[in-house]
């Protein structure tokens, strides 16, 4: 065999070495995941409304069936405070109170952190306070309603805005 047909019988098998795929290793790397679960909450509140109030009475206590609920998230800590209502101090017996606008008349109420009409909840600063489990947590509240003796007839209404802070 002469060097040109040694040639021409390696060429294509070259040809096809060179043409065959290449095959490599696996290559591997990481997908990483990040986040930040961050503070959130919820609030709901059960308002007083449609209520007998009895006129006869000095003062009279109505509560809230299920109170002012806050959902946090797990670990995170609030606070919730109440407004001073739209009509702050207006009734002249009561220059310290909340009250309710009504017919000729501001009818005099006090705010409590329970049910019954004991621990009194003032404006501002003073504040309910708790932390976050993820479900719902609810403080009952109760209002007293003071000097109803000396209110006229009709409808009375306040309110107050209430504030959760986390």
């Amino acid at each position: 065999m002469n060097r040109k047909s040694i040639l021409r019988s390696i060429i294509p098998i070259a040809l096809v070495a060179l043409a065959a795929p290449a095959f490599a290793d696996d290559v591997t790397d990481n997908l990483q995941i990040t986040g930040q679960v961050m503070p959130g909450c919820e609030l709901q509140i059960t308002p007083l409304s449609n209520l007998e109030i009895h006129s006869l009475a000095l003062s009279h206590t109505a509560a809230s069936p299920t109170g002012i609920g806050a959902r946090c998230n797990t670990g995170t800590a609030y606070d919730i405070s109440p407004g001073d209502g739209l009509n702050y101090g207006l009734n002249p017996d009561y220059p310290n109170h909340r009250a309710l606008a009504g017919p000729g008349f501001y009818l005099a109420y006090t705010l409590h952190k329970d049910a019954v009409g004991g621990e009194a909840w003032g404006p501002g600063a003073d504040q309910i306070s708790g932390v976050g489990n993820g479900d719902w947590q609810f403080m009952p509240y109760s209002v007293v309603f003071l000097g109803a003796n000396k209110a006229n007839n009709g409808f009375y209404s306040d309110d107050i805005q209430v504030t959760l802070t986390y």
